[in-house]
């Protein structure tokens, strides 16, 4: 795991590079250095005319002349932690990175792989990046979506809303940061532009423990996933990510059953996997929900009945 995440960090570094990337707090940043790297930065840096405006917090410090210091660790990977970076031309977005993959990046990837859609435009189109997140109940995005990304990436995503002539509405999220998408697609190699048959769990989630699995695992359930008729059920026309997630709750003792149809000949084969009643307790404690309509109708299944009976 740790080899593992060495390379995410490596390859984080190349891509926000290759991009210009710049840090936006480094004074902050610096402040809080022991005198050892404090030495080796101004070393790196004193050469610029412009290294008195990155000392002062006038300019932004270009990531470059950090990328020797850190692969040679004279300066910890973990500098890049608190950096808000931020990509010339790309707008005055200023976001963080995660280091590594945790159960909150996992949820957030497992979202996005159920009802999220990256953009995917010309390379000189970078401020018309967005990540868009569709999903109808406006409580879910308020409180739980909003507040994932902007512990994730200090970004606070704009919520939208449209009302539909039949009188229902649309709630999306966008969140325009071509540094965050850089991140998700050069980093993490998740798919931009249309996915719905080809989404797969990302390799950075495959080859994590178990409790991560189990977090993207439950990020699907809460977009993807309904209560209905005394079970849980996901659905899916991505085959690969069908049997995917049969085998994440396959290997914790969670049992299911699955369901293979179409609606029509135009239509697209749908997958399901159907969590029985007698399985909704165990799945409840190792998936669950966070999405709260879905959360409450499972909770609902669980109580006792009015009669005393479990």
């Amino acid at each position: 795991m740790a080899e593992g995440v060495e390379n995410l960090n490596v390859r984080m570094l190349r891509v926000l590079v290759t991009n210009r990337a710049t840090i936006a707090n480094f004074p902050e940043i610096r402040d809080g250095l022991g005198q050892r790297h404090k030495k080796h930065i101004l070393e790196a840096i004193k050469g610029n005319r412009e290294h008195t405006k990155w000392l002062s917090g006038k300019a932004n410090l270009p990531l470059k002349f950090l990328q020797e210091l850190l692969i040679s660790k004279k300066l910890s990977m973990d500098f890049l932690r608190e950096s808000r970076f931020s990509v010339k031309g790309a707008g005055p977005c200023k976001v963080r990175l995660p280091l590594e993959v945790n159960e909150d990046l996992a949820y957030f990837l497992g979202i996005l792989a159920g009802d999220g859609h990256i953009s995917n435009p010309k390379p000189h189109q970078a401020r018309w990046w967005i990540i868009q997140m569709c999903e109808d109940a406006l409580e879910f995005q308020s409180l739980v979506y909003i507040p994932l990304v902007e512990r994730l990436f200090c970004y606070t995503p704009k919520i939208h809303v449209n009302k539909r002539t039949d009188g229902r509405r649309n709630v999306y999220t966008r969140i325009n940061s071509f540094v965050i998408i850089l991140y998700l697609t050069n980093v993490l190699g998740i798919r931009s532009g249309y996915k719905t048959d080809i989404v797969d769990m990302p390799v950075c989630i495959l080859h994590s423990e178990e409790k991560i699995r189990l977090a993207f695992v439950r990020g699907l359930f809460d977009t993807d996933g309904t209560v209905t008729e005394g079970t849980a059920r996901y659905s899916t026309v991505s085959e690969k990510l069908f049997y995917q997630v049969q085998t994440v709750l396959r290997s914790s003792g969670i049992e299911f059953r699955t369901n293979v149809w179409k609606k029509n000949e135009i239509a697209k084969q749908l997958y399901t996997i159907v969590i029985p009643k007698r399985q909704l307790g165990n799945f409840s404690k190792i998936v669950g929900f966070k999405n709260c309509r879905k959360k409450i109708k499972l909770e609902h299944l669980l109580a006792p009945s009015s009669s005393g009976q479990g």
